[in-house]
């Protein structure tokens, strides 16, 4: 009686766990995820923060002028020093306005960074030994054997269980989803006011602005490909029928734990990503 709809919902199950980092937005450049978005954000940049952060610039530029004339003149004034000193300057901050002029290429290749390490997660997943991340290949025969051995009353407690197995699992994957969404509503907002903590560098103090900038949003990008690794460990926790075995105490309910965890270690890959990158 509840075969067929028992064998439908495993299928349904295998097809989302499977498909859980498949769906193409953990591998998506900055502009295909939502080219209006990034367009924007470019345009907020070129427009509104970056004069922001010439003044900055400016400001910086007449402290460490004032810094290296007081210098030159506590190092005995001399001409070729004093020049040395005013050249050595300017070469910081010409280095550092081509930084700021160059905010959306820096940005942008720190996520392509993060977007290789993804391909090459996919790329092992997809490899011969693990199998294809592919609904059609999720291993659900031996769950179907179990089913048909199992007499009305445990088909209906199966029904039951794997109901609630159903919804945990969408609403997990559900807030997967918000995260990575969440994710690059934050890489852009990181990319729009980018030019300004850019522009810290030059000033010996304020330098650990940028610095501390530059490493949470490489923290931001390296989340991505930790979530899509963690999404790649969902399929092969899930192949493993011997939780579904009659009269075992890990029952088909033992399988909640599976989203749920993977709902755990997803909300923990962003302070992890942060720690590996060192980031405030």
């Amino acid at each position: 009686m509840f075969e067929s709809i028992l064998n439908k919902w495993l299928d349904d199950i295998g097809a989302m766990i499977v498909n859980a980092g498949t769906d193409g937005k953990l591998a998506m450049s900055l502009e295909s995820f939502n080219v209006t978005m990034f367009t924007f954000v470019k345009t907020v940049m070129q427009t509104v923060i970056l004069p922001v952060a010439y003044v900055i610039l400016a400001l910086f530029l007449v402290l460490e002028l004032h810094k290296a004339s007081v210098k030159a003149e506590g190092a005995g004034g001399g001409l070729q020093l004093s020049a040395e000193i005013v050249f050595r300057v300017l070469l910081k901050l010409f280095l550092c306005k081509f930084a700021v002029d160059s905010s959306l290429l820096i940005m942008d290749a720190i996520y392509e960074t993060s977007l290789h390490l993804t391909g090459g997660i996919r790329d092992a997943l997809a490899a011969q030994t693990f199998g294809t991340p592919d609904p059609s290949h999720a291993e659900t025969e031996s769950y179907r054997l179990l089913i048909e051995d199992m007499n009305l009353g445990e088909q209906l407690g199966f029904f039951i269980e794997l109901f609630f197995i159903r919804l945990v699992v969408k609403f997990v994957l559900l807030l997967v989803n918000i995260i990575v969404i969440g994710r690059f509503i934050e890489i852009y907002l990181y990319i729009a006011v980018a030019p300004i903590p850019l522009a810290t560098f030059p000033h010996e103090e304020l330098s650990g602005i940028g610095k501390n900038f530059l490493k949470s949003f490489a923290a931001i990008c390296l989340q991505g490909a930790m979530i899509y690794l963690t999404l790649s460990f969902y399929p092969l926790l899930f192949n493993n029928p011997s939780q579904l075995q009659s009269g075992d105490l890990l029952s088909a309910f033992a399988l909640l734990g599976y989203p749920i965890l993977l709902a755990i270690i997803v909300f923990n890959c962003k302070g992890l990503a942060k720690s590996i990158c060192n980031a405030a």
